[in-house]
């Protein structure tokens, strides 16, 4: 019921304009799924202007940049969040999707980029590192070598994740 999950959410936000996690909450849980992405970036960017250090806030500020198509302000946004929390998985995956989509729109455009592949195979890399044993993680190298060309390795990556119980 999407109309009364608004209206109790619009309450909170009325009640709480002070709190970031009601102000997250929003963003996340009414905005963003309705498609409402201008605004749930809006409110991410207020969660943030009372809580600037909320380090999984920022990462869901890059994650909804990167559903919006604003790349470069997201991968903008994973480079704070590392200055923040370097041992971060979270700015790795967000910078590397960033640079596979500019790779894939770069490719569409008739422009062969392998810089911002290897940006983006770089990037999911060190977020597996950094994430070891999160098949997760492992996936989205196995997506990004592949979009980039690098089919052997994307597959033995599949063939990684088939192995694993979790996956």
């Amino acid at each position: 019921n999407w109309p009364a999950a608004e209206q109790e959410m619009a309450k909170a936000v009325e009640r709480n304009r002070a709190s970031p996690l009601v102000r997250f909450c929003n963003a996340v849980a009414i905005l963003m799924p309705r498609g409402r992405l201008d605004e749930a970036i809006a409110e991410i960017e207020d969660a943030l202007e009372l809580d600037p250090l909320a380090g999984f806030t920022r990462t869901w500020l890059g994650i909804m940049l990167l559903l919006a198509r604003s790349y470069d302000r997201a991968i903008e946004e994973a480079r704070y969040l590392l200055e923040l929390e370097p041992a971060s998985c979270w700015p790795h995956f967000v910078i590397g999707i960033a640079y596979r989509q500019k790779y894939v729109d770069a490719l569409v455009a008739g422009n062969s980029r392998p810089d911002f592949a290897a940006e983006a195979v770089s990037e999911h890399l060190k977020a597996h590192e950094l994430a070891p044993g999160i098949d997760f993680f492992l996936g989205w190298l196995g997506l990004a070598l592949g979009v980039c060309g690098r089919k052997a390795e994307a597959r033995a990556v599949l063939e990684q994740l088939q192995r694993s119980e979790r996956y």
